[in-house]
């Protein structure tokens, strides 16, 4: 009789990357929202702008 391959074990390194890959994705955002902020805050400084405090993050 042939035995089946078992795919249960890939469907979890799958979700494992996924997961991996999901953090890597929130953690490249959050340094966007950080470096438009600093972006702002610097346009701001060079075009006499008042700053304002950044918006709580989600």
């Amino acid at each position: 009789m042939k035995r089946l391959f078992p795919l249960a074990g890939l469907l979890r390194l799958r979700h494992l990357q996924q997961d991996e890959a999901a953090g890597e994705l929130a953690a490249a955002n959050s340094r966007v929202q950080d470096n438009e902020t600093r972006r702002d805050r610097a346009r701001a400084c060079y075009t006499g702008e008042p700053t304002h405090p950044p918006a709580p993050r989600r």
